[in-house]
């Protein structure tokens, strides 16, 4: 049987909506899958930088709570005056500063009151914040795929600092609460050294996660 022009012409007119419904699906279906990665994509950068918001501001407290006061310099109360008035913002009970007041101090003034506030600090580690938490930035690590690739690279070294300044709050916490032991002389001159040490360790971190934190936001 002669295959014609005129049964070819049937064959498409017959399927042909056949074939386009099934185009249309397959687009329909690409279609909202796109823009589901794309609404969830921004949903998630936008939760991930809420929290990263918050960490900002225990690091900052951090800073505050282990500087040493013979460190302090006018270029540090300078790099650390904006994320300290967000702080105080955030939580001006804790430091007893009027936000107002603040915002109108000279680049001296603030000097001179945050050398007051780290002079009088109270020793311990009560004044040293608590460990870092993330729980929804943990929650969706499994989605920074979504980013580009130096926002991937940011998200990831951000959870490794925070596991490292973790530890480091684990570390003075234990020191810490060896001061209360019976202890020899010698003994608690190494667990002062060693809290030193590590008080250290966490201002110099929490400022560098302070950063970090600061070039996510930015690059958004």
């Amino acid at each position: 049987m002669d295959f014609t022009f005129n049964d070819f012409i049937t064959i498409v007119v017959n399927y042909l909506p056949l074939f386009i419904g099934w185009f249309l699906g397959i687009i329909s279906a690409l279609t909202i899958d796109l823009l589901k990665k794309c609404f969830d994509r921004s949903e998630i950068k936008k939760g991930i930088l809420i929290e990263l918001n918050e960490v900002q501001l225990v690091a900052t407290s951090a800073c505050i709570s282990t500087i040493p006061s013979t460190q302090l310099t006018q270029g540090y109360a300078n790099w650390i005056r904006p994320f300290f008035e967000k702080l105080i913002t955030s939580r001006g009970k804790d430091y007893s500063i009027d936000e107002k007041i603040l915002n109108k101090m000279t680049e001296k003034e603030f000097y001179e009151i945050l050398s007051t506030i780290i002079t009088n600090r109270t020793p311990g580690t009560s004044n040293i914040a608590t460990k870092i938490k993330t729980p929804y930035l943990d929650a969706k690590i499994n989605f920074i795929s979504f980013f580009n690739e130096k926002l991937q690279s940011l998200v990831i070294r951000l959870k490794r600092d925070v596991d490292l300044i973790n530890d480091d709050f684990s570390q003075i916490t234990f020191y810490h609460s060896k001061t209360f032991d019976n202890l020899s002389e010698n003994n608690r001159e190494i667990v002062q050294k060693n809290t030193e040490l590590i008080s250290e360790r966490i201002e110099r971190r929490s400022q560098n996660l302070i950063k970090l934190i600061q070039q996510i936001i930015d690059s958004n």
